[in-house]
């Protein structure tokens, strides 16, 4: 497709990329081309199926005569197949480009360092979807991520280290690299790697509570904590992919070794995912669920609040300093939390009252997230779109 687009054509395009819909006009606006010339550029686009036609639900400005529409460009046939894997489990999703969840089971045995017997999994459960065909899938990577390479910076776990993390299981040898090839030979359709924060980043910046806002920072808490960041509409993955990495911010200079090498980082003083329900268990000295620990969440437990509060403090730290760094003008927590995420949100938000310049923290909203579990999958689907959106261009997107 995309050597039979004209230079104007690729300029009506690339001006749609990230965009929602535009009209005539404000194709002509953001390209600078005469209306005559956008106009047809995006004839013989709506004509070819490259963009699609539909009326403008602003009723904005139009030449006199014409009726109020929009284009946008098209999606690409068929849904995405989203593949996660979390610290604890793994599952794969189905989504399409509206956004509508069509499916989503867990993966049996995707723990296993036996990458064959994943992808048999992974391709036996996308199989088994009665009527469902993906074009593409997203492989969802619960680690510091660099697309390409893999994961990076991570020490194997040593006898020692388990002592140090006894809640940490050790992660399969294959998710150490990138495993978006094996997925797509395995499935037949192009795959796609990304960190999972980055994911939720991106599903929350487009579809959830950090729509409408050209910075967003989307911190993620439920299955680990770590960020992503989506400026002027883009994901922000930085040199090396670690972009947003704020486990490994260093909160305590006499801290204990990390994983990663470094001293006294967030992530030994809030461990991840299980973790955090652990903490929550100490302090009741009774089991307690992820569940249970949304329903005392929602119901205002003291313990509950002031644990998720404080953790909101620690996170909040950092998360001034970025603000600071990258005048964002939203921060989305978890919404995967559930209840949770408000008191999360309240410490958040004094931490970057307490460490940021009010010129910096009054132009800053700190909500929850509204997508729940369906962060990643929605994050996905606009990866997958943007990808296509490269594809007409003959951007290299490796």
């Amino acid at each position: 497709m995309s050597a039979q687009l004209r230079l104007t054509e690729r300029r009506v395009i690339a001006a749609l990329g990230g965009r929602d819909r535009a009209s005539r006009i404000e194709l002509a606006r953001l390209t600078g081309l005469p209306r005559t010339t956008v106009i047809a550029a995006v004839a013989s686009l709506v004509r070819r199926g490259v963009l699609v036609e539909h009326e403008d639900p602003g009723g904005g400005p139009r030449p006199v005569g014409r009726p109020a529409s929009v284009v946008r460009l098209a999606d690409p046939a068929g849904p995405v197949a989203v593949i996660v894997f979390g610290h604890s489990a793994a599952s794969i999703g189905v989504c399409d480009y509206t956004g509508t969840v069509l499916a989503r089971h867990p993966i049996e045995g995707a723990r296993t360092d036996d990458l064959g017997a994943v992808l048999a999994a992974a391709k036996a459960t996308i199989g088994g979807l009665a009527g469902v065909r993906p074009s593409i899938g997203v492989v969802g990577i619960p680690l510091p991520f660099q697309r390409g390479r893999g994961a990076l910076a991570l020490r194997r776990l040593t006898p020692s280290m388990l002592a140090t993390f006894p809640n940490l299981q050790p992660l399969p040898e294959w998710l150490l690299t990138d495993p978006s090839r094996a997925f797509a030979e395995a499935l037949g359709i192009p795959v796609i790697a990304e960190n999972d924060a980055n994911l939720a980043a991106l599903g929350e910046t487009i579809s959830g509570a950090g729509r409408g806002h050209r910075g967003v920072v989307c911190v993620t808490v439920k299955d680990g904590i770590g960020a992503g960041l989506v400026l002027d509409g883009r994901l922000h993955r930085g040199t090396t992919g670690l972009a947003g990495e704020i486990a490994h911010v260093s909160v305590r200079d006499d801290g204990p070794l990390c994983l990663c090498g470094n001293r006294g980082c967030l992530a030994t003083v809030y461990r991840n995912g299980p973790q955090l329900i652990d903490e929550i268990q100490t302090a009741y000295g009774l089991p307690i669920t992820f569940e249970d620990m949304q329903s005392l969440a929602a119901h205002g437990d003291t313990g509950v609040r002031r644990i998720l509060t404080d953790l909101g403090r620690t996170i909040g730290r950092p998360l001034a300093d970025l603000a600071v760094l990258l005048n964002p003008d939203a921060i989305v927590i978890d919404g995967a939390l559930g209840p949770a995420a408000r008191y999360v949100v309240d410490g958040v938000r004094e931490a970057v009252d307490r460490h940021a310049p009010p010129m910096i923290s009054e132009a800053l909203v700190v909500r929850p997230g509204t997508l729940g579990d369906n962060a990643q999958l929605l994050g996905a689907v606009a990866l997958a779109r943007e990808r296509h959106h490269e594809e007409l261009l003959g951007d290299d997107h490796d």
